[in-house]
């Protein structure tokens, strides 16, 4: 029982008792079962359902951002000469507007696929040891100070 007197598997905003994985998403308006994360970017809340097609999602967007990647260097092969050049001394005399755009075009789409591909390691990891993201949060919350185990074998 919890402090309210209700029972631990029940959720009181949705009024009904719950499966032992599932939770609460505002997003569903309701007890989802195995509930991962309210994603913002689909729209829609992420369950053991769409799991697999969120995953592909990630991964091609991966993919995407590192075609854009690979063929912005192929229409603009001065970007190279401009990249090595920053690294030497340069006065802003020497660096062109379009040079500019180029260099911040190329940081953008590395900072971008570094940031999606460490969100699709996480979500690779939370399947190969079947913990959700919801769960595990749950448990940094309970246990602020201690690593994370690398096998959720139990708590």
């Amino acid at each position: 029982l919890t402090g309210d007197g209700f029972p631990r598997e029940f959720e009181d905003r949705a009024e009904l008792r719950k499966a032992a994985r599932a939770k609460f998403s505002p997003m569903a308006g309701g007890i989802v079962r195995v509930l991962d994360h309210d994603c913002v970017w689909i729209g829609k809340c992420v369950d053991e359902g769409n799991h697999p097609e969120f995953l592909f999602f990630l991964f091609f967007a991966v993919l995407a951002i590192g075609l854009y990647f690979c063929v912005f260097l192929a229409v603009h092969p001065s970007i190279g000469k401009v990249l090595v050049s920053t690294l030497a001394p340069m006065t802003p005399v020497q660096i062109y507007a379009e040079a500019r755009v180029l260099c911040v075009a190329c940081l953008l789409a590395v900072s971008l696929i570094l940031s999606v591909l460490g969100l699709l390691s996480f979500q690779l990891w939370g399947a190969a040891f079947n913990v959700t993201t919801v769960e595990l949060m749950r448990w940094r919350r309970e246990h602020a100070l201690v690593p994370v185990p690398w096998c959720w074998g139990g708590e």
